[in-house]
């Protein structure tokens, strides 16, 4: 077997060359393919984490919102309990204040004597 010539070492390389060039020109459009849904699916992820956190902080707030509403609830039962309180002070102290009976009892024993 005689050594290939160059022209025939050539000619095998711009065979490789060409048929090389065949493939990555199926294959590159699949690579950039490729790296357009890459870079979608990570848009998709970012979008996914931005509501994910806005439900978290939605959440948060629907739960500050609860705490909120309890404590308006108790604050006014507490209002309205003073409110009572204070209506029966006052209630007992015009009562005492309006026991003119005990004045008129101690009138009417003078009264007798």
């Amino acid at each position: 077997m005689s050594k290939p010539s160059i022209e025939e070492k050539i000619r095998e390389n711009e065979l490789l060359l060409t048929e090389g060039n065949k493939i990555l020109k199926r294959k590159v459009p699949d690579l950039e393919k490729l790296k357009n849904e890459i870079k979608e699916a990570e848009e998709i992820l970012q979008k996914c984490k931005q509501v994910q956190n806005i439900q978290q902080k939605h959440d948060l707030i629907t739960g500050i919102e609860y705490e909120i509403s309890v404590t308006r609830t108790a604050m006014d039962r507490a209002t309205r309990e003073l409110e009572e309180l204070r209506n029966s002070k006052s209630k007992s102290r015009s009562s005492s204040k309006s026991g003119g009976s005990k004045k008129r009892r101690s009138t009417k024993k003078h009264r007798k004597h």
